[in-house]
């Protein structure tokens, strides 16, 4: 049972296959390792608390919960224990996905996952800890402090805008550099369906107390369409039919109409690289 008068961190294990996960980073769903990187990052005295999933208690087998105990700092705690009274009890929480990171938010429990960026054809984006990019110095202290102070800033303004417009911003992905001065700069778009999850906040309620899942206003349902052609991220890319290009789109669309509460316009007056081009230079 857990000792809410401890100092500990929260890991949820997650249910396998994770959906959400095989075809963009299908490496995170090794768990052992996960927590056994976590575990070893904590400051001097943390436990960190694991707990299982629900549907996952009699069919993970004995062997994976031997591994866990084998790390000196990592409780396993009991699978009915509500995870929303361990958030609430948590120093901090780290999740690979899942519901987990919302309530710690809702809480304003910190909840960061860094990864490193790879580039290149078929590049994946790697995890990493806290500790280990210091370790590599991949960035100075004062940099990644920077890095957490930023993308928790920003996590809580398209919080704030998701909501208004009834979404629920449940997790995204915000990407960092360093241009030649050393100076910090955030990259790529934020706040999309290529870099976010959204929930319908109004059936958010209504389906946790009936037990389903939230109903998503994102690009969930392309992930699911290339895991079920035997896709995870590796080999040979499926062609995507023109009835799904035409539904990602369309939820492009709808996103950006519900989030900016204005219409969509379509440009057609140039072709689309010189449009693109224009419209980034006009920001460079």
């Amino acid at each position: 049972e857990p000792d809410w008068n401890e100092d500990f961190a929260f890991f949820p294990l997650q249910f396998e296959p994770e959906s959400g996960l095989l075809h963009v980073a299908y490496f995170k769903t090794n768990q052992l390792e996960t927590v056994k990187q976590v575990a070893r990052a904590l400051p001097v005295g943390y436990k960190l608390y694991v707990k299982e999933h629900p549907t996952m208690v009699m069919y993970r087998p004995r062997s994976f919960y031997k591994e866990l105990k084998k790390n000196p700092n990592v409780k396993l705690i009991n699978p009915t224990t509500k995870g929303f009274d361990v958030i609430s009890q948590a120093k901090l929480i780290t999740t690979i996905t899942g519901s987990c990171g919302w309530g710690a938010t809702l809480l304003k429990k910190p909840v960061i996952t860094p990864t490193t960026r790879e580039t290149g054809p078929g590049g994946h984006d790697e995890p990493i800890t806290k500790a280990e990019i210091l370790k590599q110095k991949l960035v100075s202290p004062k940099i990644y402090n920077q890095i957490e102070k930023v993308a928790l800033a920003l996590f809580d303004r398209g919080t704030k805008v998701a909501a208004k417009a009834g979404l629920i911003l449940a997790d995204t992905k915000y990407e960092f550099g360093i241009d030649k001065k050393g100076k910090l700069i955030l990259i790529d778009e934020i706040h999309t369906p290529d870099s976010s999850r959204f929930w319908i906040k109004e059936t958010y309620g209504k389906n946790w107390k009936k037990g389903k899942g939230p109903e998503n206003f994102d690009k969930e349902f392309m992930r699911l369409w290339f895991i079920e052609q035997g896709y995870s991220g590796r080999g040979k890319i499926p062609k995507m039919p023109d009835d799904l290009i035409i539904k990602i789109s369309q939820r492009y669309m709808d996103v950006y109409e519900k989030i900016t509460g204005e219409k969509f316009e379509i440009d057609t007056s140039k072709p689309q690289l010189e449009r693109i081009f224009d419209s980034v230079s006009k920001l460079v």
